[in-house]
């Protein structure tokens, strides 16, 4: 995405939706990866990212989208009702459900189930708090490589949407900004991070 067509994108969602809306890197004719910051306990502030991504499918041709707590090609619904541990690990599925409902979009999983066990189980155990553990900047380093991977794949994605965790979205940040970038493929793709105007100041890590 160029710089001319970030100014437009971030002028919409800052008019219609009051969205921060930062360029974290912009490379020339590159698809373009929308890092949603969500706060997984927050109904009202996942509907309004939920409004956001259905502007951005119409200003930014978002087709793909990506999702915290989910493995594999293909989400659907099924997915979503009769859950698999290896494809549907999360109890957060509002913004996957809306995703889902979305004319043309494509749905993926880009968590590890192994990864998020790994965490759930030391955390249970008492071994670590949750916003802590190691492994989540590992889980960060999964999501962002998953997407990139599911991109190039697809050839012809204009633009994703990746859900994660706010903290997670620093992680992937970090990632992108630094030598890791290539490790992940991010090289080619511009990242852009979009936050909802309803995102609670406070620490965040689920």
């Amino acid at each position: 995405m160029n710089q001319d067509t970030f100014i437009a994108v971030q002028r919409v969602l800052a008019a219609d939706h009051q969205a921060i809306v930062t360029g974290i890197t912009l490379q020339v004719d590159s698809p373009t990866v929308f890092l949603f910051d969500e706060y997984h306990l927050y109904n009202a502030l996942i509907d309004d990212n939920v409004a956001i991504a259905k502007t951005l499918i119409q200003i930014a041709g978002v087709t793909l989208t990506g999702v915290e707590g989910f493995a594999g090609d293909r989400i659907t619904l099924q997915d979503i009702m009769v859950p698999v541990s290896e494809r549907c690990f999360s109890r957060g599925i509002r913004f996957t459900s809306a995703m889902l409902a979305c004319l043309g979009m494509e749905v993926v999983g880009v968590d590890s189930p192994e990864l998020s066990r790994r965490i759930e189980e030391d955390c249970q155990q008492g071994k670590w708090a949750p916003e802590n553990h190691p492994a989540e900047e590992l889980r960060s380093e999964h999501m962002v490589k998953t997407i990139i991977e599911k991109l190039q794949a697809r050839g012809n994605v204009k633009a994703a949407i990746l859900n994660a965790g706010a903290d997670h979205n620093d992680d992937i940040q970090t990632i992108v900004l630094d030598a890791k970038r290539n490790r992940v493929g991010a090289g080619t793709v511009s990242f852009i991070r979009v936050r909802s105007r309803l995102f609670p100041m406070i620490p965040t890590r689920t």
